[in-house]
């Protein structure tokens, strides 16, 4: 009977420890179960306001940029000179551009003028017959002077020269008797040629020059007369 009971007693321990271990054990997989949820609820809260305060400080600096950017784009506008187009000023320039190539044109016109003008005072200066008369004067004076000076020149060559002067100042004092037809034509082409020259330009250097000699040609002559 003792051995029965003992039995019985053993196999009755023994169930409940059997069941106490195996509800131990789903307690203990329950428990860590849920603990493992909890933890990952937690990260996921915790990822997701973390997430959170992320995208509205990206979002944050974001817009800030766009001020900043804004800021400097309407500053950068504003301090920029501003220029606006002058019609007059374009107007003017043009009308200096266009002053100026019409004032290069009349120059280079003006040259080409004096140009003709002085060929065709020398070639009337070539018609002339009667300064010739001068010219072989003051020619023949020039040499005479010249015998003068020169040491070997006898006294024979030294009167010659002097009458040979002597006639050609009498031809030259009485040219207008004896070349009146000459004198005549030379006077006409020196009208032609005071008509050329006054229509050169003033400055114009042969202008300037031819009457000069003209002037210096003139005192020369009442000087010859006066002798």
């Amino acid at each position: 009977m003792k051995v029965l009971l003992g039995k019985k007693k053993d196999g009755r321990s023994a169930t409940p420890s059997t069941t106490s271990s195996a509800n131990s054990s789903t307690h203990n997989v329950s428990t860590n179960s849920s603990s493992t949820t909890q933890v990952g609820s937690a990260a996921s809260l915790h990822g997701g306001s973390g997430s959170g305060r992320g995208g509205k400080a990206d979002s944050g600096n974001k817009t800030h940029r766009e001020k900043d950017s804004h800021h400097w784009s309407d500053t950068s506008s504003s301090k920029a000179p501003v220029t606006k187009s002058r019609p007059e000023l374009k107007a003017s320039k043009s009308l200096l551009s266009n002053i100026s190539l019409s004032r290069t044109k009349l120059d280079a016109e003006e040259k080409e003028k004096n140009r003709r003008l002085e060929e065709e005072h020398r070639r009337l200066e070539t018609t002339k017959l009667g300064h010739f008369e001068y010219f072989k004067y003051e020619l023949e004076e020039t040499r005479q002077k010249s015998l003068e000076k020169a040491i070997l020149a006898t006294e024979e060559e030294k009167g010659k020269q002097e009458s040979e002067v002597t006639f050609k100042r009498k031809i030259r004092n009485n040219a207008d008797a004896e070349l009146a037809k000459v004198h005549k034509q030379d006077d006409e082409i020196a009208d032609k040629q005071l008509k050329i020259l006054s229509q050169m330009s003033e400055s114009n250097s042969y202008r300037v020059k031819v009457e000069k000699a003209m002037k210096k040609e003139d005192e020369e002559r009442q000087k010859l007369k006066i002798k």
